[in-house]
């Protein structure tokens, strides 16, 4: 295994009397501030002012966890239905990326609407903050030690305490830093974002675009090392909605080839 990164720690940070201070929020708080700068830096090189931007990641923001909470909840809800108050406890973890998703984009195109800014040019700009946004905030995830798949005696394998262990999965103690494999995964779709808005023959969209087939794509693959997911057939909710965005990242994406290049 390897070293520190095979046991997270606890996920208290530090405490000052009856406050405390968790990884968890810590980590979060530098994902979003990380990716309003780089979807600001994004966002002159596009024309958005940078007070655009700022506006669209306070709305942005709160529709986003709102729908990856909204999203985790229903995917849980037998947990969740015999325990109300943890509905609202986001610091214990249960974040749904789809969720996120959804709520941003949602608000996003409202913003757009309201601003009469391009919504394309929006989702260029955003999408690689977002995918900046996943590669931190994946480690919170990992400090909660609620992102790891199946178990495995790999090297690199993740040691998870007895009370985080999937229902019967009890008796394994190693498992698959899913966390890691999204986080290094969403970095290798971020370079490639930000290669493509160097790129001279990029059309409006095309940025938005790969990054909904790659980042779903992603997560379709992974979500086979997952436990415990709701299943619809042979695959989980998550990757039927991971289907419907491939598709449509490729129908934006093909569809811009009839535009011209910016």
């Amino acid at each position: 295994m390897l070293g520190w990164l095979s046991t997270p720690p606890g996920p208290i940070l530090f405490q000052i009397g009856s406050i405390s201070v968790r990884w968890y929020g810590v980590i979060l708080a530098i994902a979003l501030l990380s990716g309003v700068f780089l979807a600001q830096r994004l966002g002159k090189r596009g024309g958005v002012k940078q007070e655009k931007i700022i506006d669209l990641a306070f709305i942005a923001t709160i529709a986003a966890l709102i729908g990856a909470r909204l999203v985790h909840v229903l995917n849980d809800w037998d947990y969740y239905s015999q325990h109300l108050l943890e509905i609202i406890k986001v610091w214990h973890g249960g974040l749904a990326f789809h969720g996120v998703l959804f709520g941003g984009v949602l608000a996003l195109w409202i913003f757009s609407r309201w601003q009469k800014i391009t919504p394309l040019l929006l989702l260029d700009v955003v999408f690689p903050a977002l995918a900046l946004g996943q590669v931190i905030g994946r480690w919170g995830n990992w400090i909660n030690q609620e992102l790891y798949g199946r178990p495995t005696n790999l090297p690199w394998a993740l040691a998870i305490s007895p009370e985080h262990r999937v229902a019967g999965y009890e008796a394994f103690t190693t498992f698959h830093p899913l966390f890691l494999y999204e986080s290094l995964g969403n970095l290798a779709i971020l370079i490639l974002l930000l290669l493509l808005w160097r790129l001279k023959g990029r059309r409006l969209g095309d940025v938005a675009a790969v990054y909904l087939i790659l980042s779903p794509a992603l997560r379709f693959g992974l979500d086979y090392l997952r436990l415990g997911q709701p299943m619809v057939g042979p695959v989980t909710n998550a990757q039927i909605f991971s289907l419907v965005l491939i598709a449509a990242g490729l129908v934006l994406f093909f569809t811009r080839r009839q535009r011209p290049v910016q």
